[in-house]
């Protein structure tokens, strides 16, 4: 019986320094993660207010992400946007319309 629970430490003592290494490496990656906000710039193809959905083309293709009505107010299909995400995930943190710049030219 001490043996084994001599046995039974040894194991719990070797597997809390591995446990700790892995929790560290995923609050490091986590971190990471949330530093870096994902941007997208596009062109809006529809939108559900009511749903909470946009859905945006850009180079790669079509994305669908998770907004406000707020955030939707004032947009439509064709508008092209520029759409900051909350860092890992599809939900929108801002969605600004990109206009063409006006230029002034004097005669």
């Amino acid at each position: 019986m001490k043996k084994m629970t001599a046995m039974l430490m040894i194991a719990a003592f070797l597997a809390v320094p591995a446990s700790m290494s892995f929790a560290a490496e995923g609050a490091a990656k986590k971190e990471a993660a949330m530093a870096k906000a994902d941007v997208v710039k596009g062109e809006i193809v529809s939108l559900d207010a009511v749903k909470g959905e946009v859905v945006v083309k850009d180079e790669a293709g079509d994305k669908t992400f998770t907004a406000t009505a707020a955030e939707l107010e004032g947009l439509k299909a064709g508008d092209k946007v520029k759409v900051t995400l909350k860092a890992g995930t599809t939900t929108v943190e801002s969605i600004k319309k990109q206009g063409k710049k006006k230029s002034h030219k004097s005669k």
